[in-house]
């Protein structure tokens, strides 16, 4: 990991590749039919990570890779995206002190940001869920409750999983105050 944000051009189709090849077998082994299941990435963030280290061929070939393994695989019934200010999302980088995040300044930030904006239009686009959350109103690392909350909410028949739309309307009412 530390490699592709050194040198993207040597080492980042490599990890990018792994990633997305990891994340779908971590998927794939843990998926219960029966149950919600809530993963820390998505195809989307895989997305935008691979068309920010990568350009042209291995762009492309990460791209279909993941579009192969979501055909294959089946889509998410929810996408959460969570949203909030470059400079804020640079301030919370720094905080978690990482080595390979050292060098990351707010153009990196933005670029990132603009993919990732790319990608959940291409979802909604799709008809997928996607439900996004503005983390500068309401600070997830502050809430530990609130993944309870969301993951029963997810279980009910009337859930967010229903509503084709990622419209701040329809989201559940326990959500709108949190949604962009």
């Amino acid at each position: 990991l530390e490699l592709s944000y050194e040198d993207p051009q040597s080492f980042g189709f490599y990890s990018q590749i792994t990633f997305v090849l990891g994340n779908f077998f971590r998927i794939v082994q843990n998926l219960d039919p029966d149950e919600a299941a809530v993963f820390d990435y998505s195809t989307i963030t895989d997305k935008a990570y691979a068309s920010l280290f990568l350009e042209g061929k291995a762009k492309d070939l990460a791209l279909q890779t993941i579009e192969f393994l979501e055909e294959k695989e089946g889509y998410a019934n929810l996408y959460i995206n969570l949203t909030c200010s470059p400079e804020t999302q640079l301030s919370r980088i720094r905080a978690r002190n990482r080595d390979h995040e050292a060098h990351v300044d707010l153009g990196f930030v933005k670029t990132l940001g603009g993919y990732m904006n790319e990608f959940v239009d291409e979802a909604e686009r799709k008809g997928l869920n996607v439900l996004t959350i503005n983390t500068e109103k309401f600070d997830l690392r502050q809430q530990a409750r609130f993944a309870t909350l969301l993951a029963q909410h997810l279980k009910k028949e009337d859930s967010v999983l229903s509503a084709k739309s990622s419209r701040r309307d329809q989201a559940p009412a326990f959500l709108q105050s949190l949604v962009a």
